[in-house]
C-alpha cells in the first residue's frame, strides 16, 4: 500500500517562548530550528558582515518569529518586520536567534568570538 504524499507545508518545528528584555510582559513565541535556506544566510554573514547580509539575517529572524504580543503606540499589533525589530535592543534580537538557532546566548556568542578570531588571524 502506498503511504500518502507529505506535504512540504506541514514541516513541524518545536517553538519556545521568550520575553524581551527591553519590553517587560513581551511573549515572543521563536522556532527553536531554522531552515536549511536560512542557515546559509547566517553562513554568509560570518563570511561577510556587509549592510545587506545583515538585513537578509533580519529576513531571517522574522521568519524565525511565530508570534508576539507587541503593539504599536495606538495599540494596534506590531508587525514582525524589519522596522519593528530595528526598534528593540541588541541583546533581545541575540535572544531571539539564539532561541532561533537552538543554542544559548552565550554559545551564539562564543560561536561569534572563535569566528571573529579565526579572522584575524588570517
Amino acid at each position: 500500500m502506498a503511504k500518502p504524499s507529505v506535504s512540504l507545508a506541514d514541516v513541524k518545528r518545536p517553538t519556545k517562548v521568550v520575553e524581551l528584555s527591553c519590553l517587560p510582559g513581551s511573549e515572543v513565541e521563536i522556532y527553536q530550528k531554522i531552515l536549511v535556506a536560512d542557515a546559509r544566510v547566517i553562513n554568509k554573514l560570518h563570511e561577510d558582515k556587509t549592510v545587506e547580509n545583515m538585513k537578509k539575517v533580519t529576513a531571517v529572524l522574522e521568519k524565525a518569529i511565530k508570534k508576539w504580543n507587541l503593539v504599536d503606540q495606538d495599540g494596534n499589533p506590531a508587525p514582525i518586520s524589519e522596522q519593528t525589530l530595528d526598534q528593540l535592543t541588541d541583546d533581545d534580537l541575540t535572544l531571539m536567534f539564539a532561541t532561533a538557532s537552538g543554542k544559548t546566548v552565550e554559545e551564539l556568542k562564543a560561536e561569534a568570538a572563535s569566528v571573529s578570531m579565526g579572522k584575524k588571524k588570517e
